[in-house]
């Protein structure tokens, strides 16, 4: 669905879109387009090359020209606002820049889930040694020396 053009404004705007989503804001130089949730994929005018930006981070255009805003995941929200582009090399390029503590909070993603498949793999490896003991117990149990003669002793 699109959503229409949004107008790059001093405020904040936040717009919340599904996957498959489209927004296209008219830009310039000092627009932002913060991922609050979710993942984003981004393309400017006159920019050959498109951004992916994750949650927690934020495409900063550098250069006026339409931007157009797909959400590649459910439950994405973004806020576009404008800032003053100083100083003025950092506002040279279009870029994506990640918020302050970005990549210890995916290092701390990776780690839990690296945890829950390790957790995953060692209940799997249980199951598996359960099984086999149990039927090891139970071909022991069947197979008693003697008791298919009816010897008793």
């Amino acid at each position: 669905m699109d959503t229409g053009i949004l107008y790059d404004k001093h405020g904040r705007q936040l717009h919340g879109l599904a996957a498959g989503d489209i927004s296209r804001v008219i830009g310039r130089r000092g627009t932002v387009i913060r991922c609050l949730s979710g993942l984003i994929w981004v393309t400017q005018d006159g920019d050959p090359l498109d951004h992916v930006v994750p949650a927690g981070a934020r495409y900063c255009s550098g250069s006026s020209g339409l931007i157009v805003v797909s959400a590649l995941r459910d439950d994405t929200r973004i806020a576009v606002y404008r800032v003053d582009p100083l100083p003025e090399a950092d506002w040279t390029y279009n870029v994506v820049r990640v918020d302050a503590g970005f990549t210890e909070r995916v290092r701390r993603e990776a780690r839990q889930e690296m945890a829950r498949w390790f957790a995953a793999l060692l209940a799997g490896v249980a199951r598996r040694l359960s099984r086999a003991w149990r039927r090891l117990l139970a071909s022991r149990a069947t197979v008693v020396p003697g008791a298919a003669r009816g010897y008793h002793g």
